[in-house]
């Protein structure tokens, strides 16, 4: 967590432009976090050393190639998909810790597919983070309403999504063995 906070830092340090409303709040929220790691340190000792199955969702090549390549870096395991029916499918497949969604996708937007995701057995929780053009606050509001857990605007920085991801997964799985994870 921190090696991908202090990557993503050191890239903004170096590149100003980047700085923007999404990257604020990437930096904001894996530092509050970072608080509550050091919090849960103190009382418990953790030797496992674990990776998260990740499934991208987007019917862009490219940008499949880009989120997992940041993703892999962050030693993560990552399966795509280019089309929502794709992904329901693999569901059948793998167990997966964490989703990143494109929205506008051809016969099953990424809201809907939420929605499909969530209604499925011990998926409910499984964090989901929305990969979208429109970052703007309605496209937020109607991710959270979908049931999303957090939205990033495209063009993506591949640290940033490197580090919500990361924030992501530890978090799920400190509330799912400590009930920590704030």
């Amino acid at each position: 967590m921190a090696g991908a906070l202090e990557a993503l830092l050191f890239d903004l340090g170096e590149r100003p432009q980047w700085i923007n409303s999404s990257t604020a709040r990437t930096v904001a929220a894996a530092v509050e976090f970072l608080i509550v790691l050091f919090e849960d340190a103190r009382t418990v000792r953790r030797a496992e050393t674990w990776t998260g199955e990740v499934l991208v969702v987007d019917d862009d090549p490219l940008a499949n190639r880009i989120a997992q390549a940041a993703l892999q870096r962050a030693k993560l395991n990552v399966h795509t998909a280019e089309n929502s029916v794709i992904a329901l499918s693999l569901l059948a497949q793998t167990r997966f810790d964490l989703f990143l969604l494109d929205i506008e996708m051809p016969q099953l937007n990424g809201y809907d597919l939420c929605r499909k995701i969530r209604c499925l057995p011990g998926y409910e929780k499984t964090p989901v983070i929305y990969i979208s053009a429109h970052g703007d606050f309605e496209s937020r509001v109607k991710s959270i309403v979908a049931g999303g857990n957090d939205l990033i605007a495209k063009p993506i920085l591949p640290l940033e999504l490197a580090v919500k991801a990361v924030t992501h997964l530890i978090r799920g799985r400190l509330a799912a063995t400590t009930g920590a994870g704030r």
